[in-house]
């Protein structure tokens, strides 16, 4: 099942006076110099038009975490251990007695075997 998100309700629109998301304040708070104009702020408090906030904030890069990489195990193949040598002897030699004694006979044995 999947779960549709509640419909928001519509954020309702800003009039459009000219006092629309000013700040209201009594003249009392409003502090004038003698011509009557709002004085400038010092050098280092002044901000641009575009500027609201006043001095800039730098934004804190994060430092992305290195994923560690697991090492896969090997697997050690087994060696096979080779028994031909043992058992072409072994045949040989049990064959060669029973044809000795005329039990068995066979053709195409070699008599040499090297052992690996």
């Amino acid at each position: 099942m999947s779960r549709q998100a509640a419909p928001r309700p519509e954020p309702e629109p800003l009039s459009t006076s000219g006092h629309a998301g000013l700040f209201m304040m009594n003249d009392n708070h409003i502090k004038t110099n003698s011509s009557g104009l709002i004085p400038e702020p010092p050098l280092g408090e002044r901000r641009d038009e575009g500027d609201v906030s006043g001095k800039k904030k730098k934004k804190k890069k994060k430092k992305k975490k290195k994923k560690k990489k697991k090492k896969k195990k090997k697997k050690k193949k087994k060696k096979k251990k080779k028994k031909n040598a043992f058992i072409l002897i072994h045949i040989h030699s049990v064959t060669g007695s029973l044809q000795s004694q005329g039990l068995f006979s066979f053709k195409g044995v070699t008599e040499s075997v090297e052992f690996i």
